[in-house]
């Protein structure tokens, strides 16, 4: 049986079979693929593109972008791409052109000319052609028209519910730490950079505080790798700075951090408090800003604020808790949450542990070089305890004079003595503070209890381990003793 072959549509049939394909698009994209597919088929053509010419504009740079998209029907042309570009700039300067076996014409949106439609094929172009032409300009016009304002307005409801989240996740949060390490992820999400930065007011210097790139955290050196003169005018006029292009900006390309990076775009915001400047959002890329940037500026911009907030908050809660020479929760909010950890675990099971941790012989120490060195020396071994243990999740805290302590969640006694002597060793092994040339050695003593093994109330834990630190001491001091388990 012979099959009859369906009737190539005539050209008024094709651009009303276009008009229900664009209209049942979503994304602006597969807008203007099916446009360009439409072209080559309707015309037997063997190039198309589509160029727009975007205004970007954003603090104090403002250029003009070109967005192309081309499509060919058999294989690649670079001359051809060369030969479409030019007619589309052409175009965009100066309205449609038309010559033999090339065709551009003026893509318009609401009055304007936003870009331009080029078509070329080996045979010339009939008057019916550039009207079939112009006639799919005016639809992909108006599709994306629709489109754009569709695509917008889920983009803007998808970062509101991003917004929410993290507004959600970070607003229970009072660890300075952690809600800058949130707020640096969501800022490289968004933005598509490779680094972002906190650098926090103090005393009116910008100081490195938080760091990330794709790989993880960044170390407090990698301040000397961003453009420090781009934050301080951020923090000194409360206004943002983004550059998309350092190309644009011949004393911006000449700076250290911009050849040293090779950086090509930088966006800087400020972290403005009720009572001022905190600090600086930094965040830059060896590639140029998305196009979407200037949407996601207002999350961006959001994300900051709320930020600003609860770092104000993180910095007020650790004045009020963290002991001003070492850096370690005080006294009173250490035994507070020694308590609700207490409490949990006899209800809920599990165990944890605690360390009590003093310095040998300090008193040495004071008598012989001063208590200013005392003091160098306490900083150190404050700091080699907290860089010992689990960061987020062990507690380390100032008990009074040359006495500390740490609270160890979930770690049983096995794992306490492993921690204890990890702090052990990297106390014992470097000298604590050097006077005249003369490096100063000291040592730690550490008593360990395990609740509920070793007891059964916050009280009793910390008598235990107090009692182990009392033994160790009388056995010779730079050791680890173990409270043992209660019947």
């Amino acid at each position: 049986m012979a099959v009859t072959p369906e009737p190539e549509l005539a050209a008024p049939d094709r651009r009303f079979e276009l008009a229900l394909r664009l209209a049942a698009f979503q994304d602006p994209e597969l807008v203007l693929d099916e446009t360009l597919a439409e072209v080559l088929a309707g015309l037997g053509a063997d190039h198309a593109m589509i160029a727009f010419r975007r205004l970007r504009a954003l603090g104090e740079h403002v250029r003009f972008e070109t967005v192309n998209r081309y499509k060919a029907a058999g294989p690649d042309d670079e001359a051809e791409r060369h030969e479409a570009f030019g007619a589309t700039l052409r175009a965009l300067e100066g309205g449609a052109e038309d010559r033999e076996g090339r065709m551009c014409v003026a893509l318009e949106q609401r009055g304007h000319v936003v870009g331009a439609l080029y078509v070329s094929r080996n045979a010339a172009f009939s008057p019916e052609d550039l009207t079939y032409v112009q006639d799919v300009s005016r639809l992909l016009g108006l599709a994306l028209v629709n489109t754009n304002a569709r695509h917008d307005a889920e983009e803007r409801l998808s970062h509101l519910e991003r917004l929410n989240r993290v507004f959600l996740t970070i607003s229970h949060n009072l660890d300075l730490a952690k809600v800058q390490d949130m707020v640096l992820q969501m800022t490289m999400e968004l933005t598509k950079a490779e680094r972002a930065v906190i650098l926090l007011n103090e005393e009116g210097q910008l100081v490195f505080t938080a760091g990330r790139d794709r790989h993880g955290p960044l170390m407090p050196d990698a301040e000397a790798t961003i453009s420090r003169s781009t934050c301080q005018k951020v923090m000194e006029s409360l206004e943002r700075v983004i550059v998309f292009n350092t190309g644009d900006d011949e004393a911006l390309a000449k700076r250290h951090s911009v050849l040293g990076m090779q950086l090509k775009s930088i966006l800087a915001v400020p972290l403005v408090g009720s009572s001022g400047p905190v600090g600086v959002l930094y965040v830059d890329s060896r590639n140029e800003m998305p196009a979407s940037i200037e949407q996601d500026l207002l999350v961006l911009g959001a994300i900051a604020g709320q930020a600003t907030i609860l770092i104000e908050n993180a910095r007020l809660l650790r004045q009020a808790t963290v002991d001003g020479l070492t850096n370690l929760y005080i006294r009173s909010y250490f035994m507070n949450r020694l308590a609700e950890e207490a409490r949990r675990t006899l209800r809920y099971g599990g165990c944890f542990s605690l360390l009590v941790v003093d310095v040998d012989h300090f008193k040495r120490i004071n008598d012989t070089y001063g208590h200013q060195t005392g003091d160098v020396a306490l900083q150190q071994v404050a700091g080699r305890i907290a860089t010992a243990v689990r960061v987020g999740i062990d507690l380390v805290g100032r008990y009074g004079g040359e006495e500390m302590v740490v609270l160890l969640p979930a770690t049983d006694t096995p794992g306490a003595e492993v921690a204890a002597e990890r702090i052990r060793d990297a106390i014992a092994g470097l000298p604590l503070a050097t006077v005249g040339g003369v490096d100063i050695f000291g040592t730690v003593s550490i008593g360990v209890a395990t609740l509920p093994a070793a007891a059964r109330s916050a009280e009793d834990l910390f008598a235990a381990a107090d009692r182990a630190l009392y033994i160790a001491k009388n056995d010779g001091r730079n050791r680890v003793v173990v409270a043992p388990e209660t019947p």
